[in-house]
This record gives C-alpha cells, sequence and structure tokens, in this order.
C-alpha cells in the first residue's frame, strides 16, 4: 500500500518512513500542506497520514482538501501529532480523517491502528474488484436484468434490459423508481397500481 506522510519535521519524516518502510508500506513524503496535495494529484495514495502542527497550514487542512477532490477522495487520511487534545481530535475527524495517531505512542500500538487502516483499503479494493467482476458478467447476459432496492429503486441494469427498454443509457434509469420508469402499464398499456408490481 502506498502512504503518503506529510509531516514539517525531517527528522519525524525520516523515522516514520523508514517505520513504515520496515513493514512493507511505500511511503512517499511532503513537508507541508501545498507539497502534499501537489504529490496527492500527481501520485496514487492509499493512506495520508498528516502532522496536525505545520507552518502555515494545519494538517486538517489538507485532509479536508483530499476529502473534497474527487481525484484524492479515496484516500483514508489519519492525523499525526505528538499532543493528546480533545479538540485536535475532534478537529480531524470533522475534516474527514479516520484516525488520529500519536508521535508519542508505542510503535506497536502506531502499528495495529495503521494495519487496521491498510485492512480497511484492502477490504475497498477487494468490493471494488469484485463489484467490476460482478458487472462484467451481467454485462455479458442476454436477458435484461436490473436490480432494485427495498423502495423499488434501480440500482443496477445490464446492456441487454436497456436495449430491450428503449434506452441507451444506465444513467437514465439509475436512482430512479422501476414502477415510474417502466412498471406503470401492463403488456397491454393499462395502468397498473404501483402495489400490483411490487
Amino acid at each position: 500500500l502506498r502512504i503518503l506522510l506529510v509531516d514539517d519535521s525531517a527528522t519525524v519524516r525520516m523515522a516514520f518512513s523508514r517505520l513504515l518502510a520496515r513493514y512493507g508500506y511505500v511511503v512517499d513524503t511532503a513537508d507541508g500542506v501545498a507539497e502534499g496535495m501537489e504529490k496527492a494529484r500527481q501520485a496514487v495514495y492509499d493512506i495520508a497520514i498528516v502532522d496536525y502542527f505545520m507552518p502555515g497550514a494545519n494538517g486538517t487542512q489538507l485532509i479536508a482538501a483530499l476529502q473534497r477532490d474527487p481525484q484524492t477522495a479515496h484516500v483514508l487520511s489519519a492525523t499525526l501529532t505528538g499532543t493528546y487534545s480533545d479538540s485536535i481530535i475532534t478537529e480531524s475527524l470533522a475534516a474527514g480523517a479516520v484516525e488520529v495517531l500519536f508521535k508519542s505512542e508505542a510503535k506497536e500500538l502506531f502499528l495495529a491502528r495503521l494495519n487496521s487502516l491498510a485492512r480497511t483499503v484492502r477490504d475497498r479494493q477487494q468490493i471494488d474488484n469484485e463489484r467490476r467482476r460482478l458487472q462484467g458478467i451481467l454485462a455479458s447476459v442476454g436477458d435484461g436484468v436490473y436490480g432494485v432496492d427495498a423502495e423499488g429503486i434501480i440500482q443496477f441494469i445490464n446492456p441487454a434490459a436497456l436495449d430491450l427498454l428503449g434506452y441507451q443509457d444506465g444513467n437514465e434509469l439509475i436512482g430512479h423508481s422501476a414502477f415510474d420508469a417502466f412498471h406503470y402499464a401492463d403488456e397491454n398499456g393499462m395502468p397498473m397500481q404501483r402495489a400490483a408490481s411490487q
């Protein structure tokens, strides 16, 4: 997994980079918010570990910027701080951090909490891979297939179903009610009651 470590202290960057590399993480570093955001846009990272106290801008500003940018919104962010403070924790979580790590905590605890973030990243990757696999299968099925949630809202639809229904793009239907889109009438064109189509 690729980690972006942002800290204004060269000593901290070196110490944590060595620790993380020893445990198999690929680490890039930045010395502040501006460089951190620039690097995050240039490469793909799974996790960003961002120091809270930095000159010019606090780390929470970078975390919030990562969350707002569609290109970097997937990055799991953690605040790194040498000070235990309820206000830092609250501000970090509000900015979009999923964890607050402490520079002074035992190495084993730091790594355990980082491993938890790594598991979350790997789980997401597995889910995305499975979704792509299922989309490939769904696209290759010759029959029209679509799925709805408990409220009857279309969640997915395959190309064969789009063709049968006369639509070009699934985005025209996904997120809309199946009843309103095509179940409002029977095969003779007679209006149907909503309950009859469920």
